[in-house]
């Protein structure tokens, strides 16, 4: 894969980089376990100060980044680098190490314990993606919204339409 590979969940037609960020933090992390969690305390500390409210969403953020910044240190090489960038209504969550990998959601046995990371990340963030920036090493990213949208009505009966009906077909 190129410089310019980005695997995306969900992120079609999307720019993986904001075209005006209002908030950008930078942390360096040193490759040992026991810098995860600082390190995971850091993001949803900048990301509350970037505007990210909901409690739910923070746990999202809390999970999600704990998952990149584990797999940087456990699989990565060097310093891993945790950047986090406000867009609008939009966070992104950065972390690059200097490894040349590419990571992917796994297939974890049912006794595993480990190999869930990615798949989370794929579940629970609006995107992600994985690029290899043009310096070297690995770039693994996700997205969430700084503010939950309230739920949507429910439907009236005015609102229902008919099911659309389509073709069958005879084998």
């Amino acid at each position: 894969m190129g410089d310019d590979d980005v695997r995306r969940s969900g992120a079609a037609g999307r720019r993986s980089l904001p075209l005006h960020p209002v908030h950008v933090s930078h942390r360096s992390v040193d490759p040992y376990p026991h810098q995860v969690a600082p390190a995971r305390r850091w993001a949803v500390e900048q990301a509350g100060e970037a505007g990210l409210t909901d409690q739910d969403a923070a746990a999202v953020l809390e999970l999600l980044a704990s998952e990149l910044i584990t797999n940087a240190v456990r699989h990565g090489e060097g310093t891993v680098d945790v950047t986090l960038v406000r867009d609008g209504a939009t966070l992104r969550i950065a972390v690059t190490d200097g490894g040349r990998g590419l990571p992917a959601p796994g297939a974890p046995g049912e006794g595993s314990v480990t190999g869930r990371g990615l798949l989370l990340v794929a579940a629970l963030s609006d995107t992600w993606g994985v690029e290899h920036p043009s310096g070297g090493g690995t770039c693994v990213w996700f997205t969430v919204p700084t503010t939950t949208a309230p739920a949507p009505a429910a439907p009236t009966a005015a609102d229902v339409r008919a099911p659309r009906t389509l073709p069958h077909r005879v084998a």
